[in-house]
């Protein structure tokens, strides 16, 4: 592993990041922190249905109830609640 010191060669930065279509920022080829959050809170929307958004929210690591519900609905299509309820009437 490199120290912060040394420069790392921009080919080997570019062999490390790619390029989603239809994207303008270059991603690391792995799920991101937040997406990784997300999955957290729709398992968790799934097997406690008793528990508020906020609560899911909270416990999946966002700070903020709206945030989440923002991200969310970019990440779904629909809010929190809205897939929590498709989901119920699917089962």
């Amino acid at each position: 592993m490199r120290n912060a010191q040394n420069q790392v060669p921009a080919l080997e930065v570019g062999t490390l990041l790619y390029r989603e279509p239809g994207i303008a920022a270059y991603r690391l080829p792995f799920a991101s922190p937040v997406g990784l959050r997300i999955e957290y809170a729709k398992q968790q929307m799934v097997e406690h249905p008793d528990l508020t958004i906020a609560v899911i929210s909270e416990e999946s690591g966002f700070l903020s109830l709206s945030y989440f519900s923002r991200i969310f609905t970019e990440k779904e299509g629909c809010s929190p609640s809205k897939w929590r309820k498709s989901f119920v009437e699917e089962q």
